[in-house]
């Protein structure tokens, strides 16, 4: 089957998160790591991928640079561009391969109140910019007849702008590290495929709100079959859980002990290869809509990706 190799795709823009934390959001963002293929190695060499999404979610009350922010609305584009290096090299027996993110806030907009003490406002606003970088330094995979497996290691570096005093950050302001692994089970006689990610996220204080988002746990599947060399479709989901509560202060009637957070979501994908310029382009098509949420943004994303190798 002629495929791309995946695009390694966590979504390091925080404002485009969806799960509890710091302002209700995390590092971690749905939908990002149920490809197709996810845990398969292509041919050596480099490949790029752009992703533009469009995110549109409602939170309620939560902690936000120490302070209390009421019911919110936020819809979000944003363009992600990833650039992805495969080698032949051996690790452990594993072909070995590294990867960087970097997410754009192309238009966001946001609404909300916002409680300090005993005083409340209505506030809105918009955000644009670059967004936290998302390293993969090492990406080690192994392949044995129809079972393939990737372990990913990565780091968010707090490159993205950030203000203590704004409802929309392109920025989350800590830094955070993701142990993810990708496994695929592909028959190519049937086009039959299961990929499943695992993942633990351990995030870092906030320096400049002295708050820690708990660490998290985060699986995302898909179901899909191969119609062809050139055409698939799928079933994707996920669930994120915090293993760890929020720990920080807040001027309001917040506990951060008490967010603790998790979401469930599911929906469809497409994938097609196409010929242009004498390589294959894959363009891929996602949706997926939370059907469970706490303490976190209850939201749906919609995503279409072109990858390709150079």
């Amino acid at each position: 089957m002629k495929t791309l190799a995946r695009i390694v795709l966590p979504a390091a823009l925080s404002v485009s998160n969806a799960f509890a934390g710091e302002g209700g959001v995390t590092g971690y963002m749905q939908g990002t790591y149920n490809d197709f293929l996810a845990g398969v190695f292509g041919p050596a060499g480099f490949y790029v991928r752009n992703d533009v999404a469009f995110y549109e979610a409602t939170a309620g009350i939560r902690p936000l640079g120490g302070r209390v922010v009421a019911e919110s609305e936020q819809k979000i584009w944003l363009d992600v561009a990833k650039v992805v290096w495969l080698t032949d090299a051996k690790i452990l027996g594993a072909r070995y391969g590294a990867a960087a993110t970097i997410p754009v806030i192309m238009e966001g907009d946001v609404t909300g109140g916002l409680t300090i003490g005993p005083f409340q406002a209505f506030l809105s606003g918009e955000v644009h910019g670059v967004g936290d970088i998302y390293l993969n330094p090492i990406i080690l995979n192994w392949t044995f007849e129809n079972h393939h497996f990737s372990l990913a290691p990565a780091v968010t570096v707090p490159t993205g702008g950030y203000d203590v005093d704004r409802l929309l950050n392109p920025g989350r302001n800590y830094w955070s590290a993701d142990i993810a692994g990708s496994y695929t089970w592909y028959n190519p006689a049937s086009g039959a495929e299961i990929s499943v990610t695992a993942g633990a996220m351990f995030n870092w204080k906030n320096p400049d709100t002295d708050y820690k988002t708990g660490n998290e746990l985060h699986v995302d599947w898909l179901v899909g079959q191969h119609l062809s060399d050139n055409f698939a479709i799928a079933a994707v989901g996920y669930f994120s859980h915090q293993i760890e509560a929020d720990n920080g202060s807040v001027a309001g009637p917040l506990n951060p002990g008490d967010f603790k957070g998790q979401g469930v979501g599911i929906g469809p994908a497409i994938m097609i290869n196409l010929p242009f310029l004498g390589t294959n382009v894959s363009l891929i098509g996602k949706a997926l809509y939370d059907v469970s949420s706490r303490d976190r943004f209850n939201g749906d994303i919609v995503m279409v990706s072109a990858a390709f190798k150079f």
